[in-house]
């Protein structure tokens, strides 16, 4: 159902530690998904409450923070979560994600929290 959102020349860009792994069109972009998605019982995935949206012509961006919560298959819980960019073209009249990339947000565990100044 997501294949309509997205173009099929989509680029997807994950950074990691040092490096940045970029993907081309929509066939790659869920073929590297799948071995993720297959270790996951349970997810359940939502921006979170800020979602900027920046509007230039035929372009947009939406930026989010997303934080899945739920259960891989061997009980451990889902512990990640990314700064999403989303870049929307406008083709025929349809919004349509040409670009998504994604940035890992340090974990903060609650002592940290209790300690920061």
């Amino acid at each position: 159902k997501l294949q309509s959102l997205y173009r099929p020349d989509l680029e997807f860009s994950e950074k990691g530690a040092g490096d940045t792994t970029t993907t081309r069109g929509f066939s790659a972009y869920t073929a590297m998904l799948q071995p993720i998605v297959a270790q996951v019982q349970k997810l359940d995935a939502k921006p979170g409450d800020d979602v900027v949206v920046a509007l230039q012509g035929a372009t947009a961006t939406s930026t989010f923070d997303f934080q899945p919560q739920g259960t891989y298959k061997d009980g451990r819980p889902v512990t990640c979560s990314s700064r999403v960019t989303l870049t929307w073209e406008r083709h025929n009249g349809l919004w349509q994600i040409a670009r998504e990339e994604t940035t890992p947000l340090a974990t903060i565990v609650p002592t940290e929290l209790a300690t920061a100044k």
